[in-house]
């Protein structure tokens, strides 16, 4: 008994966060992201990305340049989710390595949002 055939990403193996292109944007869960006390941000670019949202599938991230740190994520589309801050984000999360989690900038634009709106 074997496996026959080839895995090959976006076909038949997901896909990553580390694996959107620049420019595309993709779904992922709420706790892909991790904040520490100060409100860093922090991504975990292991976690799945799927082309719709959907149930827990919930939060955009844009891809936005090459660099590792290069995302934009809009929260504000997460529904009944908290994030509580840590010390040290993802601590105890089984199956996260340290390699793949960047910390990200973190810019407040609900004020720009709020006055676009009115």
């Amino acid at each position: 008994m074997g496996i026959y055939g080839k895995l090959k990403k976006g076909r038949n193996l997901g896909r990553t966060i580390a694996d959107l292109k620049v420019g595309e944007t993709g779904y992922s869960v709420p706790w892909a992201i991790d904040f520490d006390l100060d409100q860093n941000p922090y991504l975990d670019l292991g976690m799945s990305i799927h082309k719709t949202p959907g149930g827990t599938v919930q939060l955009p991230i844009t891809r936005t340049g090459d660099g590792l740190e290069d995302f934009d994520i809009d929260i504000r589309e997460v529904k009944d989710y908290e994030w509580h801050p840590s010390n040290r984000p993802f601590s105890g999360v089984v199956g996260v390595e340290s390699s793949k989690i960047v910390r990200l900038k973190y810019e407040d634009t609900s004020e720009l949002n709020k006055n676009d709106i009115n």
